[in-house]
């Protein structure tokens, strides 16, 4: 992919070209922006060798206009990882529009008029495709033309994915020639099992969000809290620590003394929820079941006849064990 041409090379960005790319500098970039304090912040915390290589990664790539590919499990922090890229990068002041592949049929639902509307609307900013394995074939197609378009557009075409790419290019479930273009600045956002030590200050920073909206004495979290946080295994990566942190602030009630009995409760609870979400899954699984032997397995025909895209369908069948 070429490179923006030089009318879009502001003196913001040329000024920014000359900047090491380390985390250091992108932590001050995200401190001294205005919107630093959202989303991406979740980022910048942790002292791990393996979340230290993400914001060195995000640094160096913020100031090339090539596309990012970043990768990790659900909950992870890719998106955080695309909002600290952004807000680092040489429009950060710039729109951050995010679109959801998955949700998107490239035959009805998303007419060509609605994509260059995506592309006018994130223009001098940053194009999240937000879980970019999921989209259908024809919306991967339209995806290729869009990002060869993008070099004309201004903007930055940053994917996720929660899913390896290879292995789906592999099973004749991703466009090849769409890999090559999001690929060409990779990240990883590794998951929590790769950076136990992250997890008390994970959970600090999701305690701070709290007191900052409700004021009062500031949340503490003594030593047997930390040992329980740290040794859950964490599924549900960043977003499920900060799920059960903000439950246990709220069962906590006056206090602001968390201890383990805090973390027990709030896991706790959040099995006894889990249950109804299994017998979800259970149903799930048994529907698409059936319409996948209604349509003799062909994975297509399915998806069409449930309204998805075969992405998507792919990926249910996954996490449900259909085979």
């Amino acid at each position: 992919m070429n490179h923006l041409p030089s009318p879009w090379i502001s003196t913001n960005m040329q000024n920014l070209t000359t900047r090491p790319a380390n985390p250091h500098w992108l932590n001050a970039r995200l401190r001294e922006s205005p919107r630093g304090s959202g989303q991406e912040r979740e980022l910048l915390v942790g002292t791990s060798p393996a979340i230290d290589q993400v914001r060195r990664l995000v640094a160096q790539f913020a100031i090339e206009p090539d596309p990012v590919l970043i990768t990790g499990a659900t909950g992870a922090g890719k998106e955080a990882a695309a909002r600290a890229l952004h807000r680092a990068g040489y429009t950060p002041d710039g729109p951050f529009v995010v679109v959801s592949t998955g949700s998107i049929s490239g035959t009805g639902l998303t007419p060509e008029r609605h994509w260059r509307e995506f592309v006018a609307e994130a223009c001098g900013g940053t194009l999240l495709l937000d879980e970019v394995s999921d989209g259908s074939d024809e919306v991967q197609a339209k995806l290729v033309e869009i990002i060869d378009a993008c070099a004309s557009e201004r903007l930055r075409v940053v994917a996720t994915s929660r899913r390896d790419l290879l292995v789906l290019i592999s099973e004749g479930y991703f466009r090849e020639e769409l890999w090559h273009r999001l690929s060409v600045l990779p990240i990883e956002v590794p998951s929590l099992s790769k950076r136990v030590e992250d997890i008390g200050p994970l959970a600090d920073l999701e305690l701070q969000r709290i007191w900052e909206g409700r004021g009062g004495d500031a949340y503490v979290l003594e030593e047997s809290a930390y040992e329980a946080l740290r040794a859950q295994p964490w599924p549900g990566n960043v977003r499920e620590v900060q799920s059960t942190v903000r439950r246990m602030a709220i069962l906590s009630k006056a206090r602001r003394t968390l201890d383990r009995y805090d973390v027990d409760r709030a896991l706790q609870l959040s099995r006894m929820e889990s249950k109804p979400s299994v017998r979800y899954e259970r149903k799930e699984r048994e529907q698409i079941v059936e319409a996948l032997n209604a349509h003799g397995w062909n994975v297509s025909a399915t998806a069409r006849a449930l309204g998805m895209s075969r992405g998507r369908l792919r990926g249910r069948m996954a996490r449900l064990g259909i085979e």
